[in-house]
């Protein structure tokens, strides 16, 4: 999640650097690395989300059985796969145009 913060961090910079600093981010970013930089970070993202809801569910006294709490970790993969997936799906539609 770090790594992710610092390239938004690098890629905002560059916006507001001119035009050139801000080809060149979005260069990287649009190589092999730099997406795979960036499909890391967004599992990291949508576990890091998914997983904060399970606890808050948690908090409230709700899932506390221990088949519950392995169903939720189930739920907490198949979800943080599902938004990673679509996500991509939808930005890659997009930057394709």
């Amino acid at each position: 999640m770090v790594l992710g913060a610092i390239l938004l961090v690098w890629w905002l910079g560059a916006a507001s650097d001119g035009p050139e600093p801000y080809a060149a981010v979005q260069h990287f970013l649009g190589s092999w690395i730099g997406l795979l930089l960036l499909f890391g970070w967004s599992v990291a993202l949508f576990y890091h989300l998914c997983n904060g809801l399970r606890h808050l569910w948690w908090d409230i006294g709700r899932g506390l059985e221990l088949s519950s709490v392995y169903g939720g970790g189930w739920a907490v993969l198949a979800s943080t796969a599902a938004l990673t997936i679509v996500s991509w799906a939808v930005g890659l539609s997009h930057w394709a145009h």
